[in-house]
């Protein structure tokens, strides 16, 4: 499996997630594992709610710990099932890409997570769309630390594509 293709899924559900907070106490539960490590623990509440949000969580829960902290014997299986949860996010909202730009208009990581997806899927056949991404991610004002960090990201992103 490429992880080109992981990464890819990802980034953009990675956007969904970040797009789309839901209520609800599941999704809460999934969110607080997430947050404090617990990352196969998160997949399998976001998983079993059977939401675009919880398959969203469950992708990115699934790659950081198969990245980071698993075994390189079990990778290919969180992986996999990592793709399988991003699929069915997508498949739940099939538009919801473009929506995540709608609904976190402010949120630079959205707008560099979605054009880094789009660019791994395909460079010369998403160029156009992931530069204005980009160009429209560096608009966007830093309103901290870690938003310095993305824009900084985000400024060679655009360098790096237009070289």
């Amino acid at each position: 499996m490429k992880n080109a293709t992981v990464s890819a899924y990802l980034s953009i559900a990675g956007a969904m997630l970040l797009a789309n907070p839901a209520g609800g106490q599941t999704i809460e539960a999934a969110r607080a594992a997430y947050i404090e490590g617990r990352f196969v623990e998160a997949a399998q509440l976001g998983e079993a709610l059977g939401t675009l949000e919880g398959y969203a969580l469950a992708a990115n829960s699934l790659a950081i710990h198969g990245y980071y902290m698993a075994a390189e014997d079990e990778q290919p299986e969180l992986f996999a099932r990592a793709i399988r949860a991003a699929d069915e996010a997508i498949r739940l909202d099939p538009d919801n890409p473009e929506k995540a730009l709608e609904l976190a208009p402010d949120e630079i990581a959205v707008y560099l997570e979605y054009a880094n997806g789009l660019l791994l899927l395909g460079r010369n056949r998403n160029w156009e769309q992931a530069r204005g991404l980009l160009l429209r991610g560096i608009e966007i004002p830093p309103k901290d630390a870690y938003d310095r960090i993305l824009h900084d990201l985000t400024v060679e992103t655009l360098a790096a594509l237009d070289d």
